[in-house]
């Protein structure tokens, strides 16, 4: 999880392996790059933040309801089962939770 990217870098680590890197691989790019200057505990902030909110629903139907939603492709929030795709009422409060902290959907 990208959570603890910056502490693994400090301790030596590569980098991280995280599902959410599909929907923000830009800022969690931008620790990786970097990581050693002063900018790097606010630039973690704003990634952990971004995953804790996506992580209170279910990881792989919430970054497919966000990729449907931001790429304006609706295809993107199917799902296979046993998994079930985000309410329509837990899709919007995952899309207003992550506005409100200025989030889009970057590429790296």
């Amino acid at each position: 999880s990208e959570v603890f990217l910056l502490d693994g870098l400090r301790a030596g680590g590569a980098g991280c392996i995280t599902a959410t890197a599909n929907v923000n691989p830009a800022a969690i790019a931008d620790v990786f790059e970097h990581w050693q200057t002063d900018s790097a505990d606010d630039l973690q902030a704003g990634i952990t933040r971004t995953r804790k909110i996506i992580q209170a629903y279910p990881a792989i139907p919430a970054i497919k309801a966000l990729l449907a939603h931001y790429r304006g492709e609706p295809d993107w929030a199917v799902v296979r089962p046993p998994l079930t795709p985000l309410s329509d009422g837990n899709r919007d409060a995952l899309i207003e939770e992550l506005k409100v902290t200025g989030f889009v959907l970057s590429t790296a």
